[in-house]
């Protein structure tokens, strides 16, 4: 009863002591209001430290902008006064904000150079609204630096310590009363502005764009007006006449088309020449050719020994949200072009004049399969994939749609052209369904085999790539890579209740099935799945073989149990991280293995359970009906002598034993910088921790 009482004094106090923080918070608010500001009337004012006021109370509230800012409100208007009282913003304005809260919500990098360059001034909103929002900028001293005619800033570049912006404006001005330079700026839509010295000033380009585009040569602008457009050197002010439809730049020149074709080349001084050869297009370095009515492509100067009808990059892959961006995969993607020699099929080329794929299909989709492996797909494998040609696979002939999968046949090419997969339009239609095949689905490929498995249980297949043929398929459970090679199948029952782990050999040999009881947040024993070896049995005794089917631990014990260890590494955990241990019991003592199945802890304990925490190995071990916590190298922590067990309790951090309040073992820093622990309770010595194991260390 005492030991309730002081739980609920301490947990009383730690209310309090919360309440009190917010409480505390809100006096400071409360005190900072009555030093700053005063009210009459209903209405505020400002004053000084020595409540001297220094505006009239003619404001319907006011409160903290940023430094030696306030932000007032007026008739439901807003503008900004100083610590001074003197008027920085009119109160004309639906919003105020400053540079953090107007960017919150742009992309990474753009809102971290705009919050770079325009850090000092404050945005007067005319017009909140998402698609027609507008406003103007103001100086932290009051000036009006643009008026409120800025919808959004669409491009930044900064060349020689000058910002360049293009600003798509909306002109309308309704409410706006403000004076600014009208010399400055210019209504458009679309404008080029330069920002120096905490200034805004227009370009001298004398006409309204349709269109702005920073180049990504120097201080370079395209501007377009109606369908043509020209080149704009920002700091010299120089320009061409506007007589292009498009561009593309390429080894710092601007490739330039009054029609169809590049033909016009620029230099960084807008320098012509006119290419002898039709330039259709421009892509990933390569440059595509028009020779009446083929296309050949050329790089460094070189031609392709090849000319067909049509010739085009590879298009991106996308699997409505499964691709993730990959710099391996688009240098992969420009090496190969989509080419046919009639009209409607397609074949796959590279710039060597090698076909990948025969010219005979009307969809070609390249894509790296691997991605969609997750649980097996590990940088160890890249190596893998790329020795056996799997980094990069071709699918024709059909595409993945939001709903299922559309193709008539199925094959996969791998990335030296070699086709390695193929279902005809019968085994197609026997095997794959929108289940286990469309959009809810994983996919996984080995040298042997590929899989296609759903991931909500409703079934997979598997084909064995070496025999040519579907060799395993389910209506039910789902299939899928070990995170440590071979294959696991699951099923869970919900009638029988009871869930059905069955583990497959990397030769898909079936080598252990385990049947559990469903359970609401542990369905399978987490360690079975991450192990690098899973259980075999001869003769009534269990032992360890591997996913190569190699005997890693002869069937001498009477029982196996697996237990992971995920340390923390620099406060990180990490698939490297993780350490597999293996409780043996033999004559009915028990004992632990390491991951290279050595012998740490003896056989000679009753039963040894694995006690779960971010710290150690740690280990309960019974003998002689008293219990004892040992470590993985067999460092006994805690002498066997407790007659209940000892468990380790997360939420205080600290090995306890159970039904009673007391506390054996705790671990905290003596020296963190070094390693360097102590136990809390009862103990002077010394330990370091290393991948999980602790180690005693003598004074």
């Amino acid at each position: 009863m005492k030991v309730l009482l002081i739980f609920l004094f301490s947990f009383f106090i730690i209310c309090i002591s919360g309440q009190r923080n917010r409480e505390a918070e809100d006096s400071a608010r409360i005190i900072l209001r009555q030093k700053f500001f005063y009210e009459e009337n209903g209405k505020f004012g400002v004053k000084d430290s020595l409540d001297k006021k220094l505006t009239n109370a003619t404001f319907d509230n006011i409160d903290f902008f940023d430094e030696n800012l306030f932000v007032v409100e007026k008739n439901s208007l807003f503008g900004v006064i100083n610590h001074l009282g003197k008027t920085i913003v009119p109160a004309q304005y639906k919003s105020v904000k400053n540079s953090k809260s107007n960017f919150a919500n742009a992309n990474a990098n753009t809102k971290e150079k705009l919050e770079k360059y325009l850090k000092d001034v404050i945005f007067s909103y005319t017009n909140e609204d998402l698609y027609d929002e507008q406003y103007g900028i103001y100086s932290k001293n009051g000036k009006l630096l643009y008026p409120p005619i800025i919808h959004r800033f669409s491009e930044i570049k900064e060349y020689k310590n000058i910002v360049y912006f293009i600003v798509i404006e909306y002109p309308k001005t309704e409410g706006f009363s403000g004076k600014y330079n009208e010399n400055t700026l210019k209504v458009s839509q679309n404008r080029l502005v330069k920002f120096e010295n905490n200034q805004f000033s227009a370009q001298s380009i004398k006409v309204d764009y349709d269109d702005l585009g920073f180049l990504p040569i120097k201080n370079i602008l395209f501007y377009k007006e109606g369908f043509k457009g020209g080149f704009y050197n920002m700091e010299t002010e120089q320009k061409t006449e506007r007589k292009y439809k498009h561009y593309r730049v390429f080894n710092n020149k601007i490739y330039a088309a009054k029609e169809n074709f590049y033909n016009y080349i620029l230099d960084e001084n807008f320098n012509e020449t006119i290419s002898k050869d039709s330039i259709s297009n421009i892509a990933n370095g390569y440059i595509y050719l028009k020779e009446g009515v083929n296309f050949r492509l050329m790089k460094n100067g070189m031609k392709s020994k090849f000319s067909y009808p049509l010739i085009e990059s590879v298009s991106h892959y996308y699997d409505y949200g499964n691709y993730s961006k990959n710099e391996n995969y688009e240098n992969y993607l420009s090496q190969l072009f989509k080419f046919h020699p009639s009209k409607g099929k397609y074949g796959l080329i590279d710039f060597n004049g090698n076909i990948f794929v025969e010219p005979k299909y009307e969809i070609i989709n390249v894509y790296p399969l691997r991605k969609y492996v997750e649980e097996s797909y590990d940088e160890k494998m890249e190596d893998y994939y790329k020795k056996n040609h799997l980094d990069y696979l071709i699918i024709p002939g059909g595409f993945f749609g939001p709903e299922g999968a559309y193709f008539k046949e199925f094959k996969i090419i791998n990335s030296v052209g070699k086709e390695i997969v193929y279902l005809d339009e019968k085994n197609y239609n026997t095997y794959v369904t929108d289940n286990n095949f469309g959009r809810y689905s994983k996919k996984g490929i080995t040298k042997d085999f590929f899989y296609s498995s759903s991931n909500l249980q409703n079934g997979f297949f598997v084909y064995d790539i070496r025999n040519q043929k579907i060799v395993l398929a389910s209506d039910k459970g789902y299939f899928s890579l070990r995170k440590n090679f071979g294959f696991v199948r699951r099923f869970y029952d919900e009638k029988k209740q009871e869930n059905t782990v069955t583990y497959y050999s990397n030769k898909l040999n079936k080598l252990y099935e385990e049947k559990t009881a469903i359970k609401e947040y542990d369905e399978i024993e987490r360690s079975v799945i991450k192990s690098k070896a899973i259980y075999f049995f001869n003769n009534n005794k269990v032992g360890l073989i591997d996913f190569e089917e190699k005997e890693v631990l002869p069937a001498k014990y009477d029982n196996i149990k697996i237990v992971n260890f995920h340390y923390y590494n620099n406060y990180y955990r990490s698939e490297e991280d993780l350490i597999t241990s293996f409780i043996v019991t033999k004559n009915g003592k028990v004992g632990l293995l390491n991951d290279v199945y050595k012998k740490v802890i003896p056989l000679e304990y009753d039963e040894i359970k694995y006690l779960s925490n971010p710290y150690f190995e740690a280990y309960l071990v019974k003998k002689n009906n008293k219990y004892g916590l040992v470590s993985k190298n067999n460092l006994l922590l805690v002498p066997i002598i407790y007659e209940n067990e000892i468990f380790f309790d997360s939420e205080r951090k600290r090995f306890d034993i159970k039904n009673e309040y007391k506390t054996v073992f705790m671990l905290d820093y003596r020296q963190s910088h070094k390693n360097s622990w102590y136990n809390v309770y009862n103990d002077n010595n010394s330990y370091i921790i290393t991948k999980g194991v602790i180690t005693k260390v003598d004074k």
